[in-house]
């Protein structure tokens, strides 16, 4: 008998909740399409997605290699700054595997 743990897709699915948040912070106008890693890890942690900051580094990688935002790095921190696609993605307009699917507010 195999036993597999039921809960194994949560951290796919936690990823791409962040994911999602992320851009729906930076689409907002108030960020003007970029933010840094600090305001980023402490918006999620409001919404209730904490993540350590190096998993929050690693998950602006990921998304970077999308094509969804660019980073660089400035002093101490992680600038990110979206892109047209993940603007799109923020918005709703597009899908794409590892961001959650939008639904409006």
């Amino acid at each position: 008998m195999t036993h597999t743990n039921e809960l194994d897709f949560l951290p796919k699915v936690l990823g791409e909740h962040r994911a999602l948040q992320i851009l729906r912070i930076m689409v907002n106008p108030s960020c003007n399409r970029s933010a840094t890693d600090r305001l980023l890890h402490d918006c999620l942690e409001i919404c209730g997605l904490y993540c350590a900051r190096p998993a929050l580094r690693k998950l602006l990688d990921d998304m970077e290699a999308r094509g969804l935002l660019v980073t660089h790095k400035a002093e101490d921190c992680i600038v990110a700054r979206l892109t047209e696609k993940g603007e799109r993605v923020g918005l709703g307009k597009d899908r794409i595997e590892g961001v959650a699917t939008f639904y409006p507010d």
